[in-house]
């Protein structure tokens, strides 16, 4: 298959590294490129063979795996740095995640968690143990803020027109975009007003009449006007609405 996942091996132990080949070449969307038996060696590898997905120890003899992350990182940082270890402890794992490795896996994993576990983190999503996920909620959650009321009592205060605009700036639309009409309101509660240009009934013909004409010219002045009234620096209602409305990356949990 011309689209298997590249996979490079670093771990001191041969037997480890054997095992691992059985496993991830038994699939028919992985290859295992090459190995490494030191970080050292693993950063000249990856910088070499170019894999998609790194398996790395984190002590090995010289060159550890969290330093080993951290340098093939910075230089390839495209590539996945799935961290699997035999001792589980807070600071391998925080330490690999800092380091910038897309997950945190114990070596008595099973096989298929294994192999499911290089094709998350290819895919552009995070893998970590169980454990190490309980301690990452323990760790963040007191570190998060909740909903500020005085924000959320602003945004109301607007009116309908202003509290429309401002939703569809937190959704990150120019102005050319916020000119559009749209059938639906951005907060789901009702229609959008027309577009003023919208507002003049269809004419047989192009040019219409001299009225026509003029009431089309004072609708798109005034709807230039109102867009222009928009083009002022962030307010805190659009940078909250701008929070909002950022993605955020999954984490998979392996059971």
């Amino acid at each position: 298959m011309a689209d298997r996942i590249r996979v490079l091996l670093v771990d001191d132990q041969e037997l480890v590294r054997y095992g691992f080949r059985l496993v991830l070449e038994a699939q028919d969307d992985m290859v295992v490129v090459g190995e490494a038996s030191d970080g050292a060696e693993a950063v000249s590898s990856a910088k070499l063979l170019k894999p998609e997905v790194i398996l790395m120890d984190v002590r090995m003899p010289g060159v550890g795996g969290i330093e080993a992350t951290r340098r093939i990182l910075a230089e390839l940082p495209d590539t996945r740095v799935l961290v699997l270890t035999t001792y589980d402890r807070d600071e391998f794992a925080f330490g690999a995640l800092q380091a910038g490795a897309a997950g945190f896996l114990l070596k008595n994993t099973r096989p298929d968690e294994l192999v499911e576990a290089v094709r998350t983190v290819r895919s552009g999503d995070a893998v970590v143990s169980p454990r190490v996920t309980s301690k990452l909620i323990e760790v963040a959650v007191p570190h998060l803020g909740g909903a500020d009321p005085d924000v959320e009592a602003r945004l109301f205060v607007l009116s309908e027109p202003e509290r429309d605009v401002f939703l569809l700036v937190g959704r990150g639309l120019t102005n050319t975009d916020r000119a559009e009409p749209s059938p639906q309101r951005v907060d789901g509660e009702g229609p959008l007003r027309a577009d003023p240009r919208q507002a003049c009934p269809e004419q047989p013909h192009p040019g219409g009449g001299p009225r026509l004409r003029a009431r089309r010219r004072r609708a798109g002045r005034l709807s230039q006007h109102s867009m222009k009234a928009t083009a002022r620096p962030p307010s805190e209602v659009s940078l909250y609405l701008l929070s909002m409305s950022r993605p955020v990356s999954r984490i998979v949990r392996i059971a």
